[in-house]
């Protein structure tokens, strides 16, 4: 049978694995804040493509760190969670993905993505007033709200809250001003009850921040 038809009613969380890819396109529907993830995907693959960035081997790269052209850095799972970047891999996706213990992407009560800007978005300030304008094309009713600011590792970071009108998802990033970069790491979820729960977990993750040059250049 098709994914999206297997018997029984089953849950797209219990599906096999041959259903992963259709069962990564269901939650671009879920989770709008993914598309942003995948824009700066294909810019990736254009550079690659191209011949203005060379590749090193995924493998060589641990799977708690993420890494770009300009810049690469490392997190932990905090409590509860766990690393699991296969959603990533499956459509080439240079990145870290953080999901709840014992749950797969789908069905997880919430995820974090954590990715390093372009090497053209370099000043955070900027990168968040962009992100922002891409937010309110997505829903003209929600708005940001400053969390928190302060250092990590003599960085510069601001912590902002997405908060959704009548839809849309809930989202807690933190941004990170790196030398020649943006650090971004973005918790999700889709109801207000999940966000309230588990988006505190976003500070654990930045007690972990650490920045790793001797990585930069690693492509999935």
């Amino acid at each position: 049978p098709r994914c999206g038809q297997a018997g029984g009613g089953a849950r797209l969380g219990n599906l096999s694995k041959y259903c992963y890819f259709e069962k990564y396109l269901f939650l671009q529907l879920r989770y709008k804040t993914m598309k942003k993830l995948i824009l700066v995907l294909l810019a990736v693959n254009f550079l690659l493509v191209n011949g203005c960035i060379s590749i090193k081997k995924r493998s060589d790269l641990p799977q708690n760190i993420t890494s770009s052209p300009s810049a690469a850095f490392q997190i932990d799972a905090p409590n509860g969670w766990v690393i699991d970047n296969s959603p990533l891999e499956e459509v080439g996706g240079a990145g870290i993905m953080l999901l709840m213990d014992g749950y797969e992407l789908v069905s997880s009560p919430g995820f974090m993505v954590g990715m390093v800007s372009l090497p053209s978005e370099n000043d955070m300030d900027s990168f968040i007033a962009s992100e922002f304008k891409v937010y309110k094309k997505t829903d003209k009713d929600g708005y940001k709200k400053q969390i928190k600011t302060g250092k990590v590792e003599g960085h510069d970071y601001i912590i902002m809250d997405y908060v959704p009108g009548n839809k849309g998802d809930h989202q807690r990033v933190l941004y990170v001003q790196m030398n020649n970069a943006v650090a971004q790491i973005m918790f999700s979820a889709v109801t207000r009850a999940n966000f309230i729960d588990h988006a505190d977990a976003i500070y654990e993750v930045l007690n972990t921040f650490k920045s790793v040059p001797k990585y930069i250049g690693y492509i999935y």
